[in-house]
């Protein structure tokens, strides 16, 4: 029998944190509780709990996948997306059908939406079968005292717990301006900083007095941890902020997350890392035309002039085509034709697209403008 699926409603909410906790503490018996984890994503609302698609079975919860819209900002590209978590079933209902049915229910919901893409975390072989890829350009960087250029002078440095420093709308004004950052209202803003109460460190620029000091740059940190969850501002302010962290760890360093292609940083933090590590998603597109066309003022502007190319994918009876470039001359080896998880790898990598698959040499100028930019904040991870 197809089981029956369910939006949660607000009087679901205890029982379906009760039901998350215990799923997931079958292998973590030390798992952090959702409401703690999470709590923005389960405000007592209808519409935050509207998130989360749910199966009862003898009664109960059984089994759950939450479906949180995102938008996400990646310099001049503004993408709409899906983030999906919580994917669980009680142990002593798995093997039914019901994961699978949820999955795919969420499949359709999404692809009913205008959001082209999607994202999750978690093993690659539970979901490639729905259509989800491991790639994305995301990076850690780990600097040391080392290998940071010597910071520069007269900025003061202050921490604050999230709580007191996500009130100060000054922070709310530098955040608003960054770069790679998912929008939000300033309200769920100040809830998802709060995760887990972490501190916010942050420097004000030295051309102001102390009284009327504006935050240049600011990073989110666990407390004692050299891992920065988040960051921004003016570079030499997050210079400086960043060479502070280093000195405040016994191991003298500092770890930071940054996007090839969106996070201007970058080419500051890669030559003076000492370790590089991937921070890959699971990627799904659900509209490649619209998803192409969010990304447009990112790879637009590096399609050689005269070029064209058509890229299909390769989904059920009706594949997916979308044309970049603007010569009118067509010809056969203008087409490329991926399947679903080889079209999220040329779009977003880690690889180029010549390693992704076979190119033409009329195609090879794919290279220039793929793979695109992706990454999830972590205070926006679900």
């Amino acid at each position: 029998m197809t089981p029956t699926i369910e939006t949660a409603k607000v009087a679901d909410r205890r029982e379906l944190l009760d039901m998350l906790a215990a799923a997931f503490r079958v292998e973590n018996p030390s798992h952090p509780g959702f409401d703690f984890l999470y709590a923005d994503l389960f405000d007592p609302t209808d519409e935050a709990m509207a998130c989360h698609r749910i199966i009862r079975q003898d009664g109960r919860i059984v089994a759950c996948v939450g479906c949180y819209p995102q938008t996400l900002v990646l310099g001049p590209a503004t993408v709409k997306m899906f983030g999906i978590g919580q994917v669980s079933c009680l142990s002593e209902y798995r093997g039914r059908g019901f994961m699978t049915a949820l999955m795919n229910d969420t499949v359709a919901h999404m692809e009913s939406t205008s959001a082209p893409m999607s994202w999750l975390g978690g093993r690659r072989d539970r979901y490639a079968h729905f259509g989800w890829e491991v790639a994305g350009t995301a990076m850690r960087c780990r600097l040391s005292r080392k290998t940071l250029a010597p910071a520069p002078e007269g900025f003061d440095i202050a921490s604050r717990p999230a709580a007191e420093a996500a009130t100060d709308n000054r922070l709310w004004t530098l955040y608003t301006h960054q770069p790679v950052r998912c929008v939000y209202p300033h309200e769920t803003w100040l809830r998802k900083l709060t995760r887990g109460n972490p501190q916010i460190l942050w420097t004000a620029s030295p051309q102001h007095a102390p009284a009327e000091a504006v935050p240049a740059a600011f990073a989110v940190a666990p407390h004692n941890s050299d891992s920065i969850l988040e960051y921004g501002g003016e570079f030499h302010a997050l210079h400086a902020l960043l060479a502070a962290i280093a000195d405040q760890n016994s191991q003298g360093a500092v770890s930071v997350p940054c996007c090839p292609g969106a996070t201007p940083q970058t080419n500051y933090f890669w030559p003076r890392a000492e370790w590089v590590s991937p921070e890959l998603l699971n990627l799904r597109i659900h509209n490649l035309p619209r998803l192409l066309e969010a990304y447009a003022p990112i790879w637009q502007p590096n399609v050689p002039e005269g070029e064209r190319a058509t890229l299909v994918m390769l989904r059920g009876e009706t594949p997916q085509r979308c044309t970049l470039g603007n010569n009118p001359a067509r010809r056969s080896e203008d087409e490329l034709h991926l399947d679903e998880l080889q079209m999220v790898r040329l779009l977003f990598g880690p690889w180029s697209p010549s390693a992704v698959t076979h190119l033409p040499p009329s195609l090879r100028w794919l290279n220039q403008i793929f793979p695109l930019p992706f990454t999830v904040p972590m205070p926006s991870h679900v």
